[in-house]
This record gives C-alpha cells, structure tokens and sequence, in this order.
C-alpha cells in the first residue's frame, strides 16, 4: 500500500491506533485499509506484512508475485 492518502492509509512514526508496522522502514501504517487488511488477514490464519509501494508499482508488485 501506499500510505499516503488518510483516511483511508498513511505512515506514521508510533504504532498508535493500531498502527502496523511497515516492512523494512521505522514507521507504521495506520487508516481503514490497513484494519480491513488485518481482520482478513486474521481470517485467513496468515500474518500481515505491509510493504509501502508507490502507486505506479502496486500492478507490477502483484504482477511479480510480490
């Protein structure tokens, strides 16, 4: 995810709010898209990783398997 358009996600420096962390970075996702991630990710028994892409690279990512 991008984490750069509130409500619906964005970064930030703590984990409040249930903010997640961001894979690689010292910062957290915090917003809706990332509560909705966690309860399917929840629901499916896996564990949620949250890497920031920008908006451009999101097709790529999922097209490499990513």
């Amino acid at each position: 995810m991008e984490a750069g358009y509130a409500p619906f996600n964005w970064s930030q420096q703590t984990d409040e709010n249930n903010a997640l962390p961001i894979q690689g970075q010292n910062s957290y996702a915090g917003g809706y898209d990332v509560q909705i991630a966690k309860k399917v990710a929840d629901g499916l028994g896996k564990k949620l990783v949250i890497v920031q892409t920008k908006w451009d690279g999101l097709a790529p990512a999922l097209q490499s398997g990513k």
